[in-house]
Order: C-alpha cells, then structure tokens, then sequence
C-alpha cells in the first residue's frame, strides 16, 4: 500500500510490547485509538462496543469498534498507559488524539521540526517525529527501514477522528437510526 506525504501531521515511532508502532498526534480526534489488525496482532483483547460509532473526518462511519483497556505505549523515553477505541485506522497504528492530549496541560507542537514537548508527572519530555519530504510515494512498510511515512486522506490534511455513541443520536443526526451489522 502507499500514502501521498500530508506535511502538517505530527507521527512518532514507538512500541507496544516491544513491536515497533507508528503513532499519530492528532488534535482533531476526541480519543486515543489503536489499529484494530494491529490490536490483533499484538494480542491485545478488545471488548466490542456494538453501540459505538467512529467518524472520521470524510464523514465516513466505522461502525466496528472495540476498546482495549491498559494499553502500554512507549514513545521515545515516554511511557503511556491507556485505553484506546479500536478501528480500522489504515494508515498508523496508533493515534493519540485530546483524550490524551488534555491531560498534558500547556504543551508545545512544531509540525515544522516535528516535535511535541510538554511535561507529565513532573518530569519535561520532548518526543522527535519523523515526516517524510512531499509528494513522495513510499510503501507502508519502510517506515522502520528510514524516516518514511506516508499517508492519503483525500482532501483532509489529518486523519481526524470523532467517537460517537449513536444508539442515542441516529435520529437525530442521519433522521433515521443506522442499521445494526
């Protein structure tokens, strides 16, 4: 698979359970979310959340949607424990969006040097991205092998992501409820 280079996204390479993950800062997604493959394939259980919906920013509805509790994700010298939705998400692993980002407080992004710096439990943290030049086509799995990654979202400059729980908002919002899979 290859991506088209977005250049105002913020991605970080980390772990969980020593797998090597690409993450995504995202301020324009209301929670944390992990790759659903990716879940998987890390053995992480995923409770369903049937009644759970995800729309990402092209209006597009992901209606499986799980939740894994505890998560471990180290950054750089980082470490975070916490939920995270599991979806699809088809281009990173994981994406960290206000959930996590509130609880920072004051923080400090540059999407031109790629960084984020901000203090958590009193300690001062400066975590490095990586961007890859513009308008160049790389597969998905040199992301580890150089400072690569690449990622297409139509006319979107990130992949912004909104959780929903539409059980209460279908008529409302679409004037008629969303079928049930």
């Amino acid at each position: 698979m290859t991506y088209i280079s977005q250049p105002r996204t913020l991605k970080l390479k980390g772990h969980i359970k020593k797998n090597n993950v690409v993450v995504l800062i995202d301020s324009g997604s209301t929670h944390n979310f992990l790759d659903a493959t990716e879940a998987k394939r890390l053995n992480i259980f995923s409770f369903p959340l049937p009644n759970m919906k995800v729309i990402v920013a092209d209006g597009k509805k992901i209606e499986k949607v799980g939740k894994c509790h505890k998560v471990n994700l180290q950054i750089q010298d980082f470490n975070l424990e916490s939920p995270f939705f599991t979806v699809p998400l088809g281009g990173v692993d994981v994406v960290l969006g206000i959930q996590w980002l509130r609880t920072l407080g004051t923080y400090a992004t540059n999407h031109q040097v790629q960084f984020i710096k901000f203090k958590w439990g009193g300690q001062k943290y400066k975590l490095h991205g990586f961007q890859a030049p513009e308008n160049q086509v790389v597969s998905s799995s040199q992301v580890y092998n150089s400072s690569f990654y690449i990622e297409i979202f139509g006319h979107v400059d990130f992949p912004s992501l909104f959780l929903f729980d539409l059980s209460y908002l279908e008529d409302f919002l679409f004037g008629q409820p969303v079928p049930q899979a």
